[in-house]
């Protein structure tokens, strides 16, 4: 079905350049504009007549704890990835045991961490907890 799809776009492209180039356009123009209209919402209560000089890194800064909550995030080395910030021992144990149901590996799961958190130490952490939950694991077996 997708290839009869495609190869129907690919004859209307040839037939109607135009038509295609202007519907490839119309169809990145975003249905709504709620996260913009969001975002200078949230632009306007932080930016007020008191704080009318903030600029540049501090408005951007203040932007994305307002639009995102009172989460960090990490930007990677050159600034493509952005990771939440883990700050507390509660909150490793409920990312680490979110993935225990779909435990292959300590390398997967490090890999699947490493893409959506950060916190200091993390390769150690889940290297320790991993090793736990192998003896916790082989322990309920024996007994």
């Amino acid at each position: 079905m997708m290839s009869d799809m495609a190869s129907g776009y690919d004859l209307l492209h040839l037939l109607y350049p135009n038509l295609s180039l202007l519907s490839a356009i119309a169809l990145t123009i975003p249905v709504s504009s709620v996260n913009c209209e969001r975002d200078f919402s949230a632009m306007n209560r932080i930016k007020t007549d008191l704080r009318n000089r903030l600029q540049g890194n501090s408005l951007t800064a203040c932007m994305r704890i307002s639009i995102n909550g009172n989460c960090m995030y990490y930007l990677g080395e050159n600034g493509d990835s952005m990771r939440r910030v883990i700050l507390t021992e509660k909150e490793k144990v409920e990312v680490q045991t979110s993935l225990l149901a779909t435990y292959q590996g300590i390398k997967r799961m490090l890999d699947k961490i490493n893409q959506r958190f950060y916190w200091k130490a993390i390769t150690k952490d889940v290297h320790e907890w991993a090793s736990d939950q192998f003896v916790k694991t082989a322990r309920g077996i024996e007994n």
